[in-house]
C-alpha cells in the first residue's frame, strides 16, 4: 500500500520531492495502524478505510513542517498519525451525512458495516487521534480547535468560510503540529498554521469545483499558502510544501 501512494506522488511531485514523501510515508503507515486501540469490530472498520489508501496530504504537511524547520520527524510521528486519523473520522461521517456509496474505490463504511458501527467507528479514530497525539505539549488542544472548527464548517452555508472551517482547519492543524514538533517559536506556529489553513481552503475549494464545476477559485488561497513559506530555509521539505500548493488547485482529482 505504501509503494502505491509514493508511485501516485511520483506524477504529482518532483523526483527529490516525491522521494522524500516516500520516505515520510514508509515511517507513517505502521504509526497509523499502531495507534488504532484494540476495539474488536470498530478496529476493523478502521482498518478496513485505512488500508484502502489516501493521499496521506496531512500527514505530510506535519512531517515535511517539521522537517523544514529542522525538527527531529520522530518527534512529529505521532501527530501526524493523529491527523490522519481525525481525517479518517470525518470521512466517515461525510460518507453517512451525504448519503455517499463509494470511498477510496470501495463501499463506504456505512453500507458495508452498517451506520452504526460506522459512526462509532468514526468517534473511536477521534479518542485515538487524541491518545496518539497526547505526548506532544499542546498538540491535542490544537486537534480540538480543529475537530470543532470542521463541526461548524458542516453547518457554515457560504463556501468559502465552510472551505476554510474545514479543509483549512484541519490543513492549518497538520502544518502547525510540524511545527510544534519542531520545537518551533510562536511566530513560526502562527505562519506554519497560516499556510496549512490556506493549503486545505485551497483544496476544499478545488473538491467543490471538481464536484460541481463551479464555485470560488482556490488558486488565490494556494498562492497566499506559499507566501508562508517564505521564511523557511531551503530545503527539499519546503520545496515539497510548495509543490503542494500547486497540487491543492492543479489536480484534476
Amino acid at each position: 500500500m505504501c509503494k502505491d501512494k509514493v508511485e501516485w506522488w511520483e506524477g504529482a511531485l518532483g523526483e527529490a520531492e516525491s522521494q522524500l514523501a516516500g520516505s515520510y510515508l514508509k515511517c507513517l503507515e505502521p504509526a497509523l495502524l499502531a495507534a488504532l486501540p484494540d476495539c474488536r469490530l470498530l478496529t476493523e472498520v478502521a482498518q478496513y478505510l485505512i488500508r484502502a489508501g489516501g493521499r496521506r496530504v496531512r500527514p505530510l504537511v506535519t512531517l515535511a513542517m517539521c522537517d523544514a524547520l529542522n525538527g527531529v520527524l520522530s518527534n512529529a510521528l505521532q501527530a501526524a498519525a493523529a491527523v490522519e486519523l481525525i481525517h479518517t473520522a470525518s470521512l466517515i461521517h461525510d460518507d453517512i451525512l451525504d448519503g455517499s456509496d463509494e470511498r477510496r474505490g470501495q463501499p463506504a463504511a456505512h453500507l458495508k458495516f452498517g451506520t452504526n458501527l460506522a459512526l462509532l467507528t468514526g468517534d473511536m479514530l477521534i479518542f485515538a487521534a487524541f491518545d496518539a497525539a497526547q505526548p506532544l505539549d499542546g498538540a491535542v488542544s490544537i486537534l480540538n480547535a480543529a475537530c470543532r472548527s470542521m463541526c461548524l464548517g458542516e453547518v457554515t452555508e457560504d463556501r468559502v468560510a465552510s472551505a476554510r472551517l474545514k479543509g483549512g482547519a484541519l490543513l492549518g492543524a497538520a502544518a502547525e503540529l510540524g511545527a510544534l514538533a519542531a520545537g518551533a517559536p510562536g511566530k513560526t506556529l502562527r505562519s506554519a498554521g497560516q499556510y496549512g489553513e490556506k493549503l486545505g481552503t485551497a483544496y476544499q475549494l478545488r473538491d467543490n469545483q471538481l464536484d460541481e464545476e463551479q464555485g470560488s477559485s482556490p488558486r488565490r488561497f494556494a498562492d497566499d499558502a506559499s507566501s508562508e513559506l517564505a521564511h523557511l530555509p531551503a530545503s527539499c521539505a519546503k520545496d515539497l510544501l510548495v509543490q503542494l500548493t500547486r497540487f491543492a488547485w492543479q489536480r484534476t482529482r
